[in-house]
């Protein structure tokens, strides 16, 4: 990517050659011959589609979940959680409804038993199980890989659970 310099910087298109803004700082690149349409349709991306197909149903399981804790106990962290579970569930060949039994199993950890008018009783710290992963799956800033000697990638550790 160039940097654009001088007084007058351009935003879109131009012959083969597209120029943007990021980050405040202007830019330039040859447009790219990857379209959408060939990324779906390209044996050489199939599995790419299969992935974000994955990633779909993944999502779609894990929001099911989600949407059935009351509003007080939905938090964003908690549904990236269930969509991490759900997919590498299906990543290691789970069928629906065994990935569905897992994300309930998890909400259920975390949240007490229900009550008879409907809501969830809160667990002291004493009486919750220790879920199946009591530290981060990943590294602090997202990354899939640890390069930590000595210890197992704790990507795997979760896949050893689904395997079970």
């Amino acid at each position: 990517m160039a940097k654009q310099i001088g007084e007058i910087k351009i935003v879109g298109t131009f012959a083969d050659i597209t120029f943007y803004k990021m980050d405040g700082q202007y830019y330039a690149r040859m447009i790219s011959s990857l379209t959408g349409k060939r990324v779906k349709r390209d044996p050489m991306f199939a599995r790419t589609m299969q992935s974000a197909r994955r990633l779909g149903r993944g999502s779609q399981l894990a929001s099911k979940v989600y949407r059935s804790l009351p509003r007080t106990e939905q938090v964003y962290p908690l549904y990236k959680e269930l969509k991490r579970i759900a997919v590498l569930g299906l990543k290691n060949g789970k069928g629906e409804d065994e990935v569905m039994t897992l994300l309930e199993q998890r909400v259920s950890k975390e949240n007490g038993p229900v009550t008879s008018s409907g809501a969830i009783k809160k667990k002291t710290p004493s009486e919750r199980p220790t879920p199946f992963f009591s530290k981060p799956l990943f590294g602090a800033r997202g990354g899939r890989k640890e390069k930590v000697r000595g210890r197992k990638r704790r990507s795997s550790r979760l896949a050893e659970v689904l395997r079970e």
